[in-house]
């Protein structure tokens, strides 16, 4: 294992086929199922964005991070499985907009986002937060109003009407003929 001069033992990592979840990265893609630990001890465990970008790290292990996002292939925006998951982030992102840090600076640290319910998102696309995290992984993507409204966060709401109980079938009022003493009669249900 290669490394630069100086790199601690310490900050020795490892690809391990786990994946910390990236519950927000489109379908497919490697963050799902793979992520970084220390090799040595329980020191660090991290995505491999943060693996890509953390220059403590070992060489090796940062090439290995870079090479798997690179390489991912995204599949087609007109896919079900993106459009499922552009309504999620939608959802997920419902009235959040950019915000502001400390410095005033414009930022989309999800701890520095602003809330605004009241704000229309069609009129405002390019400081919506979800349109924001969308655009990341497909640059060219435009909302539409059909996009906002399917949004969802939780069980997706065609499942969950399917999950529904059904009511119960009313009993067929229809006639039996029941022999009495005197003959036969009809009797209603």
């Amino acid at each position: 294992m290669a490394n630069r001069a100086g790199t601690s033992k310490s900050n020795w990592g490892k690809l391990v086929h786990k994946g910390m979840g990236g519950f927000l990265n489109p379908p497919t893609h490697p963050e799902h199922k793979w992520d970084v630990q220390s090799v040595y001890g329980d020191t660090f465990h991290m995505s491999l964005s943060a693996a890509a970008e953390a220059t403590w790290l070992n060489d090796e292990t940062r090439r290995q991070a870079t090479s798997l996002l690179r390489n991912w292939k995204r599949p087609p925006i007109q896919s079900p499985e993106v459009q499922d998951w552009i309504r999620k982030v939608l959802g997920y992102c419902k009235g959040c907009y950019v915000g502001q840090d400390k410095q005033g600076n414009l930022s989309w640290n999800v701890s520095d986002l602003r809330i605004r319910p009241d704000i229309d998102p069609m009129l405002n696309e390019n400081i919506h937060a979800g349109v924001h995290l969308i655009r990341k992984y497909y640059p060219d993507y435009m909302p539409t109003k059909t996009d906002f409204a399917q949004a969802y966060w939780g069980k997706k709401p065609e499942k969950a009407r399917l999950v529904a109980k059904k009511a119960p079938k009313a009993k067929k009022r229809g006639v039996s003929k029941r022999r009495s003493s005197t003959g036969i009669r009809e009797v209603r249900l």
